[in-house]
């Protein structure tokens, strides 16, 4: 009887033990599908020439009219949207996103409480990074939902962990960068608190 009693607790135990990693695992499952970089809105359009993706800290933009892609860094989930009057896209001396309509008025973007990080990005450097897809001779923004744009120009926050090592341009003090390797190169401005990071390599590196 005795053997029986230990034989039957040591078989709870590992029932127990089994649930425990059953449920750390499925845990680990539900962090992956939450992971905010894929949560992501599908690609939209705003007009004929200017198409747009929102994750939950970035917005990308692309111009089909010249295929510049430009970018808004942003702190949290923004409620960001275009009218389909969009026509065309610029960025200004100041990093402010100007974005023109067929009528009407233009919207403009610059740094506020929402966006810390606003930069432009050239179409070989798109193209190189899977940014955007080429299709029967037009590019449009990568629909893939698992893709996030590794973005090799922008803005971190000053006097935290994670400083990259390897600005080509930019760096701690500095408000915006710029970074250029043949077809390739993009640039980013930074709101305060912020400073900017800009290099040529494949990914930032950190200390």
């Amino acid at each position: 009887m005795k053997n029986i009693k230990i034989l039957s607790t040591i078989v709870l135990i590992g029932i127990i033990f089994l649930t425990a990693c059953q449920k750390e695992t499925n845990n680990d499952v539900i962090k992956e599908q939450n992971n905010p970089k894929l949560k992501q809105n599908a690609l939209k359009s705003a007009g004929s020439s200017v198409t747009f993706k929102v994750y939950q800290d970035l917005v990308i933009i692309l111009d089909k009219s010249d295929n510049e892609i430009y970018f808004m860094q942003t702190e949290e989930d923004i409620n960001f949207t275009l009218s389909s009057l969009a026509s065309n896209v610029q960025i200004d001396q100041n990093f402010k996103i100007i974005i023109e309509h067929s009528v009407g008025n233009n919207v403009e973007y610059d740094f506020d409480s929402l966006i810390y990080g606003i930069g432009q990005i050239s179409y070989q450097s798109g193209q190189d990074m899977g940014l955007i897809i080429e299709s029967g001779g037009n590019y449009d923004l990568n629909n893939d939902e698992e893709y996030y744009p590794p973005i090799k120009c922008g803005c971190f926050r000053s006097g935290t962990h994670g400083t990259p090592t390897n600005c080509t341009g930019g760096g701690e003090g500095s408000t915006s960068c710029s970074a250029s390797s043949g077809g390739n190169s993009c640039s980013a401005g930074c709101g305060s608190g912020y400073f900017s990071c800009c290099t040529i390599d494949a990914d930032f590196t950190y200390e």
